[in-house]
């Protein structure tokens, strides 16, 4: 199995986040198999991030939180 994601903020406010040095948007992705042994299913996967670690920003036009960290 494989994933590929990538999360792209745009608007005025993730504006004044790259121009602040912090880029919220980002990429993921994940690898991983999986066997049947007779009914016993197994798995491994790897994932990773280029997300920055950074806190919460929140969202200027409903105020949610989206947690960067």
């Amino acid at each position: 199995m494989a994933h590929y994601g990538k999360q792209k903020y745009k608007g005025s406010a993730a504006d004044a986040l790259v121009a602040g040095g912090f880029d919220p948007s980002y990429s993921d992705y994940k690898l991983g198999v999986t066997k049947d042994f007779s009914g016993y299913v197994v798995g491994l996967a790897y994932t990773n991030t280029n997300a920055k670690s950074g806190g919460y920003y929140t969202y200027a036009n409903n105020g949610s939180n989206v947690d960067l960290g």
